[in-house]
């Protein structure tokens, strides 16, 4: 013969409290973890954003990149009867290069920095 015993209401909603809690006590916990893991990312990481030109409001690409480490651009931009400079952080002439026409970085970057690609006209000055 079989026993079933019934179980109170009151011990029911007493184990759903325990799994609650403890499902809570975890994904708490999961969150913490998360969260200093995108802070330490942050203090760490860095974007660099790659325009087309000064005039351009959307980047033609963006990559992160650790503070003071090498990176290589993984784009070479093309413009028709013009040799590809390199990348600088403005577009006038006191503009700084941060990475060569290989695409090596140059320079380091420590904030968030924004470059605009150099052309020199085949057989001409920088533009």
């Amino acid at each position: 013969m079989k026993r079933y015993y019934a179980v109170g209401a009151g011990v029911a909603a007493l184990l759903f409290v325990i799994i609650l809690a403890i499902s809570g006590i975890r994904s708490c916990a999961i969150q913490n973890r998360y969260e200093k893991e995108v802070k330490t990312r942050e203090e760490t990481v860095v974007a660099v954003r790659f325009y087309q030109s000064d005039e351009d409001d959307a980047p033609i690409g963006c990559m992160f990149v650790e503070k003071g480490k090498d990176f290589t651009v993984p784009y070479i931009p093309y413009k028709d009867g013009y040799i590809f400079a390199g990348w600088y952080n403005g577009t006038d002439e006191n503009a700084v290069i941060y990475a060569g026409a290989n695409g090596e970085s140059i320079q380091t970057v420590t904030e968030e920095t924004l470059l605009y690609p150099r052309f020199v006209p085949i057989g001409g000055e920088s533009e």
